[in-house]
């Protein structure tokens, strides 16, 4: 029922803050990445000059269509949904960080 991609929409207030998975560079808020369902696990970093750095862990979770896939398509979709990762769901699937100024001492 789903694609082995999935489109996470990645907003920050301000706007404009570099968006870092995994140690890559990927943009600047706003911005929509497609992303790979079957990738286990993501470290995001939101970083904008004259704030602190909003830190938050990306995973799969299983995608609750994968139950109805197995009704309707049995093991064959059930297989094919593993292979290519639709049965999994990114989590969050949308990161909205509100960024905090960082304090001057």
């Amino acid at each position: 029922m789903s694609t082995s991609r999935q489109t996470v929409p990645f907003y920050s207030t301000p706007e404009g803050a570099t968006i870092m998975i995994n140690d890559s560079v990927y943009g600047k808020t706003p911005l929509h990445i497609d992303m790979k369902r079957k990738r286990r696990g993501r470290d995001v970093r939101l970083k904008l000059d004259g704030y602190e750095t909003y830190y938050v862990y990306m995973h799969r979770t299983l995608n609750p269509w994968v139950l109805g896939n197995i009704l309707l398509g049995g093991l064959i979709g059930l297989g094919i949904d593993a292979i290519t990762g639709a049965m999994y769901e990114v989590y969050p699937d949308n990161i909205n960080a509100d960024l905090k100024k960082t304090s001057q001492q």
